[in-house]
Formats: C-alpha cells, structure tokens, sequence
C-alpha cells in the first residue's frame, strides 16, 4: 500500500512539472522571444524537465542529408 502511494505521488509530480514546464514555453511563446533565445530556452527546459546532463538541438541539413547542431556554423 505504502509502496503505491508513493508511486502515484511519483507520477503526480511528474505530471505537475511537465505542467509546469508546458506553461513555461507558451508563456515564452506569447513573449515572442527572439528564435534563437526561444530554442535555448525550450533546450535548457527541456534538459531541465528530462533530468539529463545536456541538451542540444539539431536541424536537418537536406542539401547535405545530415543533421547539423544549432545554431548553424557559417560555413
């Protein structure tokens, strides 16, 4: 019983920071940052709401059939 307590305040919490961040980008959105600070910021939060030591974001290259970090290099 103790044990599935536990869990659901787990998921519970899970679900109240994806909550959280959710409202974080669409206020981030509505703000209508600049393109780049806004994928920063959805990377950090999303590094953030995943626990994971780093984040980056990546974009199709179609010309070169690769993907490619952003923000781009100049070449």
């Amino acid at each position: 019983m103790a044990m599935a307590v536990h869990n659901r305040i787990e998921v519970l919490q899970q679900r109240e920071q994806g909550m959280v961040a959710l409202m974080e980008s669409a206020q981030d959105l509505s703000e209508q940052l600049e393109q780049g600070k806004l994928l920063d910021a959805m990377v950090a939060r999303t590094r953030r709401l995943l626990g994971a030591d780093m984040a980056w974001l990546s974009e199709l290259d179609e010309a070169r059939g690769c993907s490619r970090p952003w923000p781009p290099k100049a070449d």
